[in-house]
């Protein structure tokens, strides 16, 4: 006899966790194939509370790349928006955006203006407007390849602007830091240029309490005796004229490189980047709390078993951190991946420990490019591929809320032998399925690991089933009478074996006096059909033994049992 369990709440144990969150497109950016086409590489408040927002317009029948800035409503919508063109340009790109001290909105990029495989001319620009958008003046700075990923650009406490930029020679293969100051017309007031290696990366830049600047990067340069060649993150302060204070590298890092600095409250700073990267190690996240004067405080390492790099970070209302990524893991600790390469979100308290995090994507390239904090979570901007994304939509102005961290569980049952459990799992903020099937059903031990799905995120949900023979009966039945008369009902006697785990047995029956009268085995199948030497035996009370052998998760032994049967004619 086979008997059914219906399971519908087990008890649980705390195993991974399930990321919950509510992600909703405030406005689409538009599309290759429904022009025009907007980018943003960055965002941020302007003081009446409205965003900022800068990156690339893209009107597709006319193949060329603008520089775009616009103002948003934080529910998507465009108070305005300038794309004016940049004369004889081919690629314009607004990289950052801010507001400077008197309201107006200062833009900084580069501009592309001949481009072959060998060679191209580019310069930085910078755009200011008024409040409402207009163009007021343009300003451009370099005559070398200027690096466009992760300039930056700042507004500076006396009111004048900063510029990160990067100073590439062609042939050469040098790459040098480039920083730029101006006054608040944009005029230059000196141009500074760094680098000891041949390659050089300036990230980020931010403004310190005494106005001091300081740049975060990497470097190949050999800082140190005991350093070895290798891409190390570096960080250079400078005084208010540009001049160099102090250049570190920490030398037990060579494989890292820094992309965002933000500065805290009490005057210390964050970097955030990864490392791990072009070493044998898979890359990670690296957060890293430095005092103003460029000593490690404390430092966070968040990864899985592939490689992640850092896009980007800020500050939430909470006083913690929102960190941004890429991620090529696909594992339980970043709640699998979805594709070639996912956006990936962690939040942190003020101190850098993981409150949060999700992947989010699917199945090619997803990124967040930039953010902004807000009561219970962020807008962002982000690409994303389908089926995250419908491909009409794959960049958009996106809300994220409701950031929780679910438990995910793993169960343990322990099932009789014979019995079989249809399991039916209520998680809330997720979906379990096993296989294609809602529910499981287990009729033999072991561990089953079925898919939480919450949103675009998913992790396992692992049952582990036990069996245990219970008693001896439980595992095998044994009747108490037959009747051998050939009616085609109860004729022969033998083990009912409902244990899917006993794999061996020995069986015999004896009559009153002890003789052996009949004896068979698990290989052949057999039973007692009543007769003793080719003749029926009397109708009377017989003894019967069974050996059986159980191998389970849990068992590995020989297993006995003995009883009375009546045979009656």
């Amino acid at each position: 006899m086979k008997y059914t369990i219906l399971l519908l709440l087990l008890t649980t144990a705390l195993s991974a966790q399930i990321p919950c969150y509510d992600m909703e497109i405030l406005r689409p950016l538009g599309t290759e194939d429904y022009p025009p086409y907007r980018t943003v590489f960055s965002m941020v408040y302007a003081q009446d509370g409205h965003l900022l927002v800068s990156g690339t317009y893209w009107d597709v029948p006319v193949m060329k790349l603008e520089f775009w800035v616009a103002k948003m409503t934080v529910t998507g919508q465009i108070l305005w928006e300038n794309h004016e063109p940049v004369t004889n340009s081919i690629i314009a790109r607004a990289i950052q955006i801010q507001e400077d001290l008197e309201g107006n909105v200062v833009a900084a990029g580069h501009v592309i203006f001949d481009y072959t495989i060998v060679n191209d001319t580019s310069q930085i620009l910078l755009r200011k407007y008024t409040s409402q958008g207009q163009l007021l003046w343009d300003q451009f700075f370099g005559q070398q390849v200027i690096r466009e990923e992760n300039s930056d650009l700042i507004v500076c406490n006396d009111g004048g602007y900063a510029i990160l930029g990067q100073e590439k020679h062609f042939g050469l293969s040098e790459d040098y830091i480039l920083l730029i100051k101006t006054d608040s017309d944009g005029q230059m007031l000196y141009t500074r240029k760094f680098g000891e290696s041949p390659v050089e990366h300036g990230r980020s830049l931010i403004e310190m309490p005494n106005g001091n600047l300081l740049i975060a990067g990497n470097t190949w340069s050999q800082f140190e005796p005991q350093d070895q060649f290798g891409h190390g993150g570096m960080l250079l302060l400078l005084d208010a004229n540009g001049q160099l204070l102090w250049r570190k590298k920490d030398p037990n890092n060579m494989n890292a490189a820094y992309e965002k600095l933000l500065l805290d409250d009490d005057g210390t700073f964050w970097a955030l980047g990864q490392i791990g990267i072009n070493s044998a190690n898979d890359g990670d996240l690296w957060l890293v709390h430095y005092s103003p004067d460029g000593q490690i405080i404390s430092d966070f390492v968040y990864g899985g078993t592939e490689d992640e790099y850092a896009t980007y970070m800020m500050k939430n209302l909470e006083g913690g951190f929102y960190l941004f990524g890429i991620s090529n893991s696909d594992n339980r600790d970043l709640c699998g991946n979805f594709g070639e390469w996912d956006a990936w979100m962690i939040q942190t308290d003020g101190a850098g420990q993981m409150i949060w995090q999700a992947n989010m994507g699917g199945v090619e390239y997803d990124v967040i490019t930039h953010g902004v904090p807000i009561p219970g979570g962020l807008i962002t901007a982000g690409h994303f591929s389908p089926p995250f994304f419908p491909d009409t939509i794959p960049h958009a102005l996106i809300k994220i809320t409701d950031l929780q961290m679910l438990d995910s569980v793993v169960v343990d049952t322990t099932l009789c032998a014979g019995e079989e459990l249809v399991y039916f799992p209520d998680i809330p903020c997720g979906k379990v399925k096993w296989g294609n099937a809602g529910a499981l059903t287990l009729k033999y031990p072991g561990e089953h690991i079925g898919e939480v799905k919450n949103g675009k995120c998913k992790a396992d949900f692992i049952f582990r089933a036990h069996f245990d023979p219970c008693s001896n009966e439980d595992c095998v039945r044994m009747p108490n009478a037959f009747t051998p008369n050939q009616d085609g009902a109860n004729d022969v006697f033998s083990p009912i074996i409902i244990c899917g785990d006993v794999d061996q047995y020995v069986f015999q029956v004896f009559n009153r006096w002890g003789q052996l009268v009949f004896r068979s085995d698990m290989a052949s199948g057999t039973g007692w059909e009543g007769q003793f030497n080719g003749a029926d035996s009397p109708s009377d009370e017989y003894v019967w033994q069974l050996s059986y052998h159980i191998h389970t998760s849990l068992y590995d032994e020989w297993r006995k049992q003995s009883g009375g049967v009546v045979l009656l004619r």
